[in-house]
């Protein structure tokens, strides 16, 4: 069975690559926001933009929404490991009341 230290680093490490997944996602939709808008614009349909019109909010909301569920997701975790640790497990016969079956025999 695994340690409260060991599920809490598990957590951080799955929380880590979370943060950088949701980053990466909202990253590649700002890139794929200045690619429409360079070849709109090289069409002559819409106005030139410099990248960093658009890639910094981008970058901005990418940090934003890769954190706030990051943290969701670690005080979930800190919640479940926190009480799951400091809670007595019900074994078999153990605080279950009354027993069943042959166990009285």
């Amino acid at each position: 069975m695994p340690t409260r230290r060991q599920l809490l680093v598990g957590w951080a490490l799955l929380g880590v690559a979370l943060w950088n997944a949701l980053f990466e996602m909202m990253v590649v939709r700002g890139v794929k926001d200045y690619l429409l808008a360079a070849e709109l614009s090289a069409a002559g349909r819409g106005p030139r933009m410099a990248i960093g019109d658009v890639m910094d909010p981008a970058i901005r909301h990418g940090a934003w929404v890769a954190t706030v569920w990051t943290a969701l997701v670690w005080i979930a975790a800190g919640l479940t490991v926190h009480y799951a640790s400091s809670h007595p497990r019900l074994e078999p016969g153990v605080g279950s009341g009354t027993t069943r079956g042959d166990a009285e025999r």
